[in-house]
């Protein structure tokens, strides 16, 4: 085997022999031998070496023609040592009549047509296993990206890595902190394709935080586990590069936050492949929201954002990337946002209109874009031309929740409220912003009247 290069790996390999003469119906098969001392004009079946277990077993009708046999672990362990590979080729079952079951294979002697033959397929030049880490401080955040390789897959056409990612609190010594929010984000070339589509850890809602509740009439006692924290998972291609993002937020009980994502660290990965010959570049990032907690309430304050990246991590030889935003230590930005598309306004029957009385009540219908969350909050204000608020409404949604248009505001409107044209004001919330929540793209705004009247139909 001095004819394969050095530094691949060897995925699979198949031994081919062309059967010229077969007299009954053979099992033939194919052992490793570990001595590769001896001379084929010498060889003899007393004399020849040991050989080990069947590698293979080959079924050879009463027909001629190319067969082959799997030999991997084989040419593995000849590859890795002398670059001589002996193997032992013998019936299943051997009979005593040699002219009642006979197969004949040429050897290299005859013609090249049907010389036999290794088929090798190396999946890279890549070791198996890590390849190269990168490793980044924030103020009190670490990020470690590794790239692994997968250097025992025998797919032709495709290279297989993994990616992994962990954020971790290495300063921790009292927790005074809590990580409430975390965004872990990657990029890479746009030939890289998540495969499979298993990331770790999955998109749902997740429970650590057990709560027991037990009485003893007749013994009956329950347990609870509490929802401790949300993980929404994107994943799409843009301006050349696949970008995966994960995002994790604890639940809420009354818009309080219940819980923390992690304590020391916690860990993100994917598998990604390519196809062969192709290298990825891989860059990852991680923002993380610290929250101090009170000592005798659950109220969460002084927050810390700490923003860490890029790390990248790559094999020798691949074409770096930037990063699709600017750089997170000097100028974050977000790329996926939530939007108001659409606002309907309409009265109480779902007439549209764009004019109302004073004491009427005004139902608005919003459409919008999704951001990286399953949930979010809308929240609409009413501002009169004097730019003083008159109206107020807000309501969480589910991803879950059927249709495009939710579920309408009704805003009365009040008899105090000044005539002429008023601002709704529509902004989009990861939760209620007076619980801290992050405001996704600026607000939307829609004009309507406000007219010198009072509305005096009180069965409207």
């Amino acid at each position: 085997m001095s004819g394969l290069p050095e530094g691949k790996v060897i995925s699979y390999a198949k031994l081919w022999l062309f059967c010229y003469i077969t007299i009954g119906d053979n099992n033939i098969e194919v052992r490793y031998s570990p001595t590769d001392s001896w001379s084929e004009s010498t060889i003899t079946w007393n004399n020849a070496p040991w050989f080990g277990d069947v590698l293979s077993t080959v079924s050879i009708p009463q027909s001629t023609g190319w067969y082959s046999w799997e030999v991997t672990s084989a040419v593995q362990i000849g590859y890795s040592g002398d670059k001589i590979l002996s193997l032992v080729m013998k019936r299943d079952n051997e009979i005593p009549q040699k002219l009642s079951y006979l197969d004949g294979f040429y050897s290299k002697e005859y013609s090249s047509a049907a010389t036999p033959y290794l088929e090798v397929t190396c999946s890279s030049d890549l070791p198996h296993g890590l390849i190269d880490t990168d490793e980044i401080f924030g103020e009190k955040t670490r990020l470690c990206a590794e790239l692994f390789h997968d250097g025992l897959e025998s797919d032709p056409d495709y290279d297989y890595f993994a990616v992994r990612v962990t954020v971790a609190d290495p300063y921790i010594v009292v927790p005074t902190h809590h990580p409430l929010y975390v965004k872990v984000r990657l990029e890479m070339q746009d030939f890289c394709e998540e495969f499979p589509d298993n990331h770790q850890p999955q998109a749902g809602s997740y429970g650590s935080h057990p709560i027991s509740l037990g009485f003893s009439y007749y013994g009956i006692g329950l347990s609870v586990t509490a929802p401790a924290y949300y993980i929404d998972y994107f994943r799409g291609y843009q301006n050349g590069k696949l970008i995966v993002e994960w995002n994790i937020r604890p639940s809420t009980i009354l818009g309080i936050a219940a819980g923390w994502v992690f304590i020391d660290y916690t860990s993100y990965a994917i598998g990604v492949r390519v196809p062969e010959g192709y290298k990825p570049y891989v860059i990852a990032y991680t923002e993380v929201d610290y929250y101090k907690r009170m000592s005798l309430w659950p109220i969460y304050y002084d927050q810390l954002v700490d923003k860490v990246g890029w790390g990248a991590v790559d094999p020798p030889g691949a074409n770096p990337i930037t990063p699709e935003t600017p750089d997170p230590l000097n100028s974050p930005t977000e790329v996926y946002t939530a939007r108001v598309n659409q606002v309907q306004i309409t009265d109480r029957k779902g007439q549209a209109k764009t004019s109302f009385q004073r004491g009427e009540t005004i139902y608005i219908y919003p459409n919008w874009d999704w951001g990286p969350d399953d949930t979010m909050t809308l929240v609409i204000n009413l501002y009169d031309t004097t730019d003083t608020w008159i109206g107020f409404a807000a309501a969480t949604w589910s991803r879950l929740s059927p249709g495009n248009w939710r579920c309408g505001f009704g805003f009365f409107i009040s008899y105090r409220a000044n005539p002429g044209p008023v601002t709704i004001r529509a902004n989009i919330y990861t939760y209620p912003p007076w619980w801290g929540g992050k405001e996704y793209a600026p607000e939307t705004t829609i004009p309507i009247e406000i007219l010198n009247e009072e509305f005096d139909d009180p069965w409207y």
